[in-house]
């Protein structure tokens, strides 16, 4: 193909022009980690070995501490340190399994799932993920008010205790399924336990004895 010496120059010039030009702006690109950050960083803190622990939305170990202090004693001047954590007997920890949900709409299924303690929805009683307490459907739930049901529910070591559970309950019934249904009926109820899970435990129990 001929080039005329018309195009070419308008070509020249066109090139010339380019490197004048202003460079646009481009914003910066997210990263991974500002895309996936919870709106919300969560602390929680109170009087060790009380149920009087809040949680705490803050960017940093100082701003939870200073606002933790100052629920108890006043906002403190200047910055605040462990020592006077310590002087209040106070404790402060990071919550992380919290982020990203706002203070006033944590539960106390919340707390139980970050391994620390409520009061159970079902008695009300104090109870701490350490000694047993279930959070189970949205609920905290103590050790003494777990159902069958309820670990059948959850995970799957929750699912062998349940399993276990129900074999023992037989077997101290001597396989009396209409005695066992009737002392479970008190709590729960027996229908929510499947089928074929109850016909495993009965032929358990029934070879134990």
């Amino acid at each position: 193909m001929m080039i005329s010496r018309r195009t070419l120059l308008v070509s020249a010039s066109a090139a010339a022009i380019v490197p004048a030009l202003p460079k646009i702006a481009l914003p910066a690109p997210i990263t991974a980690v500002e895309a996936v950050k919870p709106a919300t960083t969560i602390w929680v803190g109170g009087h060790n070995g009380e149920f009087d622990w809040q949680p705490i939305n803050a960017e940093t170990r100082q701003e939870a501490m200073r606002e933790l202090i100052a629920s108890w004693e006043g906002i403190p001047d200047g910055e605040v340190t462990e020592e006077d954590l310590a002087r209040h007997d106070l404790c402060l920890e990071r919550a992380d399994s919290m982020d990203g949900l706002q203070v006033d709409e944590i539960k106390p299924y919340d707390w139980v799932n970050a391994g620390l303690g409520a009061c159970c929805d079902r008695c009300g009683g104090e109870c701490f993920a350490p000694d047993g307490a279930r959070a189970i459907n949205g609920q905290a739930i103590c050790e003494e008010c777990l159902t069958i049901p309820d670990l059948l529910d959850s995970d799957q070591y929750d699912q062998e205790l349940a399993k276990e559970r129900l074999t023992e309950w037989l077997m101290n019934h001597d396989c009396d399924e209409a005695s066992v249904r009737k002392q479970m009926s008190r709590d729960f109820d027996p229908d929510l336990i499947p089928v074929d899970l109850w016909q495993k435990c009965l032929a358990d129990a029934r070879a134990e004895l």
